[in-house]
């Protein structure tokens, strides 16, 4: 237990994000269903572990992209499409979930698309219209489709790349 709090408070340090005694105390039993609940509002601190988000925030858009970028460690190139695609924004400015300015089936930071992947995001069980549920489901596309998924922004996140990563995105397509 000693070694879980300390990795969790250097992550969260490390992110910029204060420190334990900074972070509201949950109760032990709070289960992912109470955590994907709660409201932006209701939330301060986001912390990763393991590709799991503990308590995720999603209104501070410095925040989301800590977040997302530590998420999306061994996959950057989803950290850039976040970036492209919401300016890593999971809502909007009235606390709404975030919606495509192109489409407005396109929803949270990773733009998923309700059209093509609600019904399967929640045969799976997860939400896109949480921060949570929005990075589990893009990783699950990009392990099944590369980022074919978010071609429509590939002019905005290939420069990111060095030209190295730019090749293995296009093996992937």
């Amino acid at each position: 237990m000693i070694e879980i709090t300390t990795n969790i408070s250097f992550l969260v340090t490390s992110l910029g994000l204060g420190t334990l005694a900074s972070m509201p105390v949950l109760p032990a039993n709070t289960t992912a269903n109470a955590l994907s609940a709660m409201k932006p509002q209701d939330t301060a601190i986001v912390a990763v572990a393991n590709h799991e988000i503990i308590k995720p925030t999603e209104t501070d858009a410095a925040e989301v992209r800590k977040l997302v970028r530590m998420y999306f460690r061994d996959t950057p190139i989803l950290a850039e499409v976040a970036k492209c695609e919401s300016d890593f924004r999971q809502y909007d400015e009235h606390g709404a979930v975030l919606r495509g300015r192109e489409n407005g089936a396109d929803v949270g930071v990773m733009q998923i698309n309700e059209k093509y992947h609600l019904a399967e995001s929640k045969r799976l069980g997860m939400d896109i219209y949480t921060i949570e549920g929005n990075l589990k489901y893009a990783q699950l596309l990009y392990n099944q489709m590369g980022t074919d998924p978010w071609s429509a922004s590939a002019p905005c996140w290939s420069k990111a790349l060095p030209k190295t990563a730019n090749a293995q995105v296009a093996k992937v397509k």
